[in-house]
């Protein structure tokens, strides 16, 4: 009997150690052939929003860029300000073939306020693709020809110019917050449910000024529609060489919107690689380049390691600012 149970256990102890080693052949196998199933990208906004067409154009160019020749789909899965597709994500098997097109904000905004199910570094992140700097702009018709102009009228008429945002909580809101802490000005935020509704309050002259992103002010600019003041980004624009850049005006603000793909947590390294390269060849793309600059989208490329230092820079900087 004392030999029938050494056996069994001896027998148990092998199979455990066979089936460990499958395991580990299989995960190693499925890295080494990564991918051979279609993958599909989330994306937390409607279908036709300018974030979903950037994603849809770019799949297009990185299945030619994958190995296997694998498709693509896109899932629209908007909510929360894109919150529902990084949680999806985030629960996602951390196989690479579920992972998510998003700006920063359910990253760097959205984990400070309590209403994530996670951490700002949970995600895996594996490439940033465009970035979109956030832009004070005025109605042509308002007088002011300059920031500073502005800034001494909201210096000698406390609370009276009033600015439209896309939300509160919003970055514009949040930038807005910080120009009133640094300059020792009083502003009054009007929350709108989104950037359209904001732009067309400013085109209404129903608000003194807005602060959205450069797509949704730029094109309006160049119309003559808008008037813009001062960008808080890095981005000189073709057309309006003379912008002024916050940063380099002295102001301590530096804000811009950064557009990048993630995966789930333990999202294996050499599946990064592969989809970071995939991604990367894919913005040299030339119908990629034009399609991104009929939408007004500045290509920004950073790796994963780039793409950590920004988002770590900023949602600490955030904190400071929302938990003040």
């Amino acid at each position: 009997m004392n030999r029938k149970r050494i056996f069994i256990s001896f027998f148990l102890i092998i199979s455990i150690g066979l089936l460990a080693a499958c395991a580990s052949t299989s995960s190693s196998a499925s890295s080494d052939n990564f991918p051979d199933n279609p993958i599909r990208i989330s994306v937390g906004f409607p279908a036709g929003a300018i974030t979903d067409t950037a994603t849809r154009t770019l799949a297009e160019a990185m299945k030619k860029n994958l190995p296997n020749n694998v498709d693509i789909a896109i899932e629209n899965k908007p909510g929360g300000g894109g919150v529902v597709a990084v949680t999806d994500v985030v629960n996602s098997t951390p196989d690479g073939y579920d992972i998510t097109f998003t700006p920063n904000g359910p990253l760097t905004i959205h984990t400070h306020y309590g209403n994530t199910t996670y951490e700002y570094d949970e995600p895996t992140l594996i490439s940033q693709t465009t970035q979109s700097d956030f832009i004070l702009a005025v109605h042509p018709d308002s007088g002011w020809e300059t920031f500073e102009e502005f800034k001494e009228e909201a210096l000698a008429n406390p609370g009276k110019l009033s600015i439209g945002t896309p939300g509160a909580g919003s970055r514009p809101d949040l930038i807005m917050q910080a120009l009133e802490e640094q300059e020792n000005i009083e502003l009054t935020p009007v929350p709108f449910e989104g950037n359209a509704p904001a732009r067309t309050a400013l085109l209404g002259k129903d608000v003194d000024g807005i602060i959205l992103s450069d797509t949704d002010i730029i094109p309006y600019a160049s119309d003559d529609e808008l008037k813009p003041l001062i960008n808080f980004g890095e981005t000189t624009y073709e057309d309006f060489p003379d912008l002024p850049i916050a940063a380099e005006q002295g102001y301590d603000i530096h804000a811009f919107a950064s557009f990048f793909f993630i995966g789930p947590n333990d999202l294996p390294n050499e599946i990064v690689t592969i989809l970071d390269e995939a991604i990367e060849k894919s913005l040299e793309d030339p119908e990629v380049i034009e399609v991104y600059e009929q939408i007004g989208l500045t290509i920004n490329y950073r790796d994963s390691q780039e793409l950590k230092e920004v988002i770590d820079k900023e949602y600490n900087n955030l904190g400071k600012l929302i938990h003040n």
